[in-house]
């Protein structure tokens, strides 16, 4: 064949053409051979981030760094990368000698070596060519910066991520490719000692000036992310460079070896201890202070080290002995590598059948006392004493109202959903109801109804416990101090990290640790549902005992305040769910409080995907379809008392579990007598559809009983903005096609169908019963939905920063942020503070005179008879006083004695009802209360309180 003349134009075309393709060629090998040999590795280095930061929740995980409690985190993360890299990167020479098993035949163990080394670097060979592992190594820190300058983009509000994202890999690979240029300078100016000395001052620089950034980046985050980035980078060329150092050393293969194999068995350990330390403190409930991606990179470390050593390894080993020509000169090799790979398939045959037929049964958590007792069993046949829904209205609206026989007054009964969405849907609602609390005190004398699911759930319980144990304090003179209490409530309970030990769960301790850690004084095992009721129940216990706002009112009774609050929160995660409206087979009197609203939690049995629900109440075969829905209280305990377990019942908190039991987050706890339970969200994820059971019931009624026109249902839905209108791109929305394909959209709706399947059916379905219901009333007598939509997706995550809790509030303090939501909101306050035809009454003489409304607050349980005796006095005098008491309501933790106005014209009015309450001679508490005036501006209440409005508390 003639050669080719490389010194003509067409022979230099031919020449740069052929060495291009053989360039693809070897490049192409590289590639195929680094996934085949390499792509569990790949798989569990960059899954993890890719799939957080694809689903919306990496934003929160990353702001939350900037905040002082989390700063040791950064470092944390970075030694975890560190670490990651090394296990990606180290060759196993440890599991080498396990697998060779030889004794007196070092040779073998080097030449083996030897030939890892070959393909662990990437060196160019006849037999396999791949990358260096190096590369690998760094990937997943390079896909962290992405994330972190998404995070910036986002902050700094630009739309260039995509330039931005392609920028930063440009500089990366161009620096790296630079590093590799000049390996031969690096490896003379670096010493190895060196290196980790460098490392080390950079992976724990963090730790030492976390006071600096922590406090410059609440002011400018933006900043602080920068930093990072930049911070990041650093590390990741450090790391390049020593991991690039080690290879090129120029020392005998015994070193390397022993380096090696030193550093695989230190990382071995390091590891494998970590994991143990994070679940002592995750059983502990104290693993909230590591952030989830260390624990995702410690988990993925862990598994690569596991998969290398166990199966790599060995794999190898078989495919250097088949392709080795010289090899088989070396009879007297006894490797059991064969053998040991055999064992490894058993013992991953054996765990997985511990996983389905050994493991524990996960029950849901129970507690032993004696209960509510209101289910009972005679003659093998459950009693259910529970009230109906009927009749425990009946009992509310006697005990929280008082209900005027003119059918101009209206009495606001308010039902609640609460949409799923992780700690941003409980910190929503949570949030909505202290505000609306703030603006309408007797908010929630007026809830009859909270139906939620998923994260809602948690605000509601939590917004239950403040209520049902009195935690909040009310000794407030200003209304900026009742606000920042708020938000430190808010706060405290939600910029929590409650993903850890999810992921630690379900990835590690669930199958290693947890079945073998019993709950203390039960033989129940604990699981990441148990662990997380336990983080929720701390993360109530530090918003009424960290509370700054709380300290300074509070001063000499704050630690005594404390440690009443401590003990009712414990009482409260520890009792019964029934126990809130029930004691000993009957209804709480609640000795002068108001009657709890009914709390129903709804949730999904996964065997069938039938919609459960915990209720306080029985429901009537003709109010609902007992084949579709499943009353968890009902089948629980017709089982637990056909086993003699009266004794066991279900605490509200684990309830609250189980709503929020998100798929691989949680586990599905078994309910004995009803199956396993898994998110509410997974039937319906709006909380509606129990909503509208409980509307129709109640409207039936109230139409029966004739009294429609002085009952007003106040519907209210705290809900998410629907993804359409959200429109936010992430860092997969350039890769995605104007036109998708067919399995695109079949992704996209098992993804979605789950959490969305029958909620807009249940909101439609709603608002066509109430549109029903009010055809024939008049407009001030209809009753009235409101949907408060959050102003931004709440996409499901339990790890939130205190930058989106100031976003809620930021949300209501300022109109224009989001002004659909501040509409309807006016709207509701409008409407609960409204004073319909009753504000007007004809006076003997003729004329009409305009009535004062008076709302009367009082501390002490034992006083209700008196107070309500003042409330009626003041509602029936014939001595044209001009006053009106809508209804009373039982307010603890205040030691004052005032009566309040918030206009100076109504000064008048103030004195004239204090001097009718003194000549009322009705005593309080065995005297006449003697009430102080007591002004306070309108204008700090967001010109919520209207003229004519005054209000009495009594101590």
């Amino acid at each position: 064949m003639k050669k080719l003349n490389t010194n003509t134009v067409y022979g230099k075309i031919i020449y740069l053409f052929h060495k291009a393709i053989q360039g693809l060629s070897y490049f192409s090998e590289r590639v195929l051979n680094t996934i085949k040999f390499n792509g569990i590795y790949l798989i569990l280095s960059l899954a993890f981030p890719l799939v957080l930061w694809n689903a919306g929740v990496t934003g929160d995980f990353i702001v939350s760094l900037s905040q002082l409690e989390f700063s040791k985190n950064v470092s944390f993360i970075s030694i975890g990368f560190f670490l990651l890299a090394l296990s990606t990167w180290v060759i196993p020479a440890f599991s080498i000698y396990f697998f060779l098993l030889v004794k007196g035949q070092q040779e073998f163990v080097e030449y083996f070596y030897e030939r890892f080394l070959l393909f662990y670097n990437g060196i160019k060979s006849n037999r396999r060519n791949q990358f260096p592992a190096r590369y690998i190594a760094i990937l997943p820190w390079m896909v962290f910066t992405l994330i972190l300058l998404y995070c910036y983009s986002v902050e700094k509000e630009g739309r260039s991520y995509l330039l931005l994202s392609i920028g930063l890999l440009i500089f990366i690979i161009f620096i790296i490719v630079v590093i590799d240029r000049i390996k031969e300078k690096i490896e003379t100016l670096f010493s190895k000692s060196l290196l980790i000395f460098i490392l080390i001052i950079l992976l724990i620089i963090p730790v030492f000036s976390r006071g600096i950034y922590s406090d410059t980046c609440q002011e400018n985050l933006s900043l602080f992310i920068f930093c990072l980035i930049s911070y990041n980078l650093l590390l990741i060329f450090t790391t390049y460079i020593f991991l690039l150092k080690m290879e090129l050393e120029q020392v005998e293969i015994i070193c390397k070896y022993k380096f090696s194999f030193k550093l695989h068995l230190l990382l071995l350990i390091i590891i494998i201890s970590s994991l143990l330390g994070f679940c002592y403190m995750s059983n502990d409930g104290i693993l909230g202070s590591v952030s989830p991606i260390v624990i995702l990179l410690i988990v993925s470390s862990f598994y690569i080290l596991f998969f290398e050593s166990f199966y790599t390894v060995p794999q190898t080993i078989k495919y250097i002995v088949e392709t080795s020509k010289t090899f088989g000169a070396k009879s007297n090799f006894k490797g059991n590598y064969t053998l040991y790979r055999s064992l490894f398939y058993l013992i991953a045959i054996g765990f997985t059948f511990y996983l389905l037929y050994k493991i524990p049964e996960k029950e849901i958590y129970q507690v032993e006392t004696n209960g509510a007792e209101i289910l009972s069993m005679e003659d093998k046949k459950l009693i259910d004493n529970r009230e109906s829904i009927e009749s425990y209205f009946e009992k509310w609206l006697d005990t929280n109202h008082i209900i005027p026989e003119s059918d101009s007054v209206m009495t606001n009964v308010i039902l609640i959903s609460g949409e799923g969405g992780g700690s941003k849907a409980g910190s929503w609602l949570l949030a909505n109801l202290l505000n609306t609390e703030l603006n309408y005190p007797q908010l929630y004398s007026h809830i009859f109804s909270i139906s939620t699911v998923s994260g809602s759930t948690t605000g509601a319980n939590f917004y239950m416990a403040i209520k049902d144990k009195n935690l909040s304090s009310n000794n407030f003179t200003k209304k900026d101090e009742k606000v920042d209490y708020m938000k430190n409530i808010v706060t405290d309970i939600y910029t929590k990290n409650y993903f850890s030990s999810n992921f630690l769960g379900v990835l590690f301790s669930d199958y290693v640790f947890n079945p073998f850690y019993k709950e203390t004084g039960s033989n129940q095992y604990r699981d990441r549902n148990q662990i997380l009721r336990i983080e929720e129940e701390q993360a109530l216990l530090s918003a009424f005992g960290n509370s700054s706002t709380l300290k300074k009112i509070q001063r000499n009774s704050y630690k005594d305040t404390l440690k009443i609050n401590e003990n009712n929160i414990k009482d409260y995660y520890k009792q019964d769910y029934l126990s809130l409206w029930y004691n000993k087979g009957k209804m709480n009197d609640h000795e002068g409080n108001l009657l709890n609203p009914l709390f129903f939690i709804n949730t999904t049995r996964v065997e069938n995907g039938m919609k459960a629900y915990f209720s306080p109440v029985k429901a009537n075969t003709s109010d609902i379809d007992s084949t579709r829905v499943i009353d968890i209280m009902n089948d629980f305990y017709e089982h637990q008392l056909k086993n003699n377990k009266k004794h066991s019942h279900i605490p509200t908190s684990a309830a609250v579990i189980q709503s929020e039991a998100f798929p691989l987050l949680n586990t599905y706890n078994f309910i004995p007598g009803v199956g396993h339970m898994g998110d509410g969200g997974m039937y319906e994820n709006t909380g509606t559809e129990t909503t509208l059971f409980i509307y129709k019931v109640l409207k039936n009624y109230v139409k029966k009983k004739g009294i429609e026109n002085k009952i007003r249902f106040v519907l209210i839905n705290y809900r998410s903005k629907d993804e359409e209108e959200e429109k936010k791109d992430n860092f997969f929305s350039f890769l995605t096609p104007k036109n998708k394909l067919m399995v695109q959209y079949t992704i996209d709706q098992v993804m979605r169908n789950p959490f969305n399947g029958h909620a807009q059916d249940a909101l439609l379905n709603l608002d066509k019963e109430v549109l029903l219901n009010n055809q024939d009333l008049r407009d001030d007598k209809k009753d009235v939905i409101f949907n408060l939509m959050s102003p931004n997706q709440l996409i499901t995550t339990r790890l939130i920063s205190k930058k989106t809790i100031k976003n809620i509030f930021n949300t209501f303090e300022n109109p224009k942020v989001d002004t659909l939501y501040t509409n309807n909101f006016n709207r509701l306050i409008s409407l609960l503070n409204q004073q319909p035809n009753y504000s007007k009454t004809q006076s003997t003489n003729g004329k009409v005179m305009q009535k004062y409304m008076v709302y009367i607050q009082y501390a002490s349980p034992d006083k209700k008879d008196q107070v309500a005796k003042l409330a009626e006095s003041i509602n029936n005098s014939t001595s044209n006083t001009g006053f009106y008491v809508p209804g009373i309501e039982y307010v603890p933790n205040f030691n004052i004695n005032q009566i309040r106005y918030f206009y100076p014209t109504d000064s008048l009015k103030a004195v004239e009802l204090s001097k009718f309450i003194e000549n009322s001679k009705i005593k309080i508490n065995r005297s006449l209360p003697k009430l102080d005036l007591k002004y306070f501006d309108y204008k700090n209440f967001k010109a919520n309180v209207k003229t004519s409005q005054l209000e009495v508390w009594i101590n």
